[in-house]
């Protein structure tokens, strides 16, 4: 079985380079800390257009709602001078982040709880 650490190890050279190329966060611990999930916004219903957010939410308080930050954007200006191969990796990247953030989200919460259950 996984757990959060075995993950982040795993990882971590590839969150390192992206944090360092895009300067997305403080840290990947901070990020999983501090947010409740990332998810990224784009336009799926035309193949052709790369360009895309990479969002974070999170809740200050209890009964505030959801609030979203953007983390990343890759626009129109960027895709045309890098290329759109060059477009297609990143995106590819930050959808690998977005799967293994939340991976750590998970073995995050069943580490919590694990804790929990020993301290009763």
């Amino acid at each position: 079985m996984n757990n959060y650490n075995q993950i982040f190890h795993e990882d971590f050279e590839f969150f390192e380079n992206m944090n360092q190329s895009y300067n997305l966060y403080d840290s990947i611990d901070l990020m999983v800390q501090d947010f409740s999930g990332i998810f990224i916004v784009s336009n799926k219903d035309n193949i052709s257009d790369f360009t895309f957010r990479l969002m974070g939410t999170y809740i200050k308080k209890k009964e505030e709602k959801t609030k979203k930050k953007q983390l990343y954007s890759l626009g129109i200006k960027e895709i045309r001078k890098i290329g759109s191969d060059s477009a297609i990796q990143i995106r590819n990247d930050f959808e690998r982040l977005v799967l293994i953030f939340t991976q750590l989200k998970y073995y995050k919460s069943i580490d919590d709880v694990e804790i929990q259950k020993e301290e009763l």
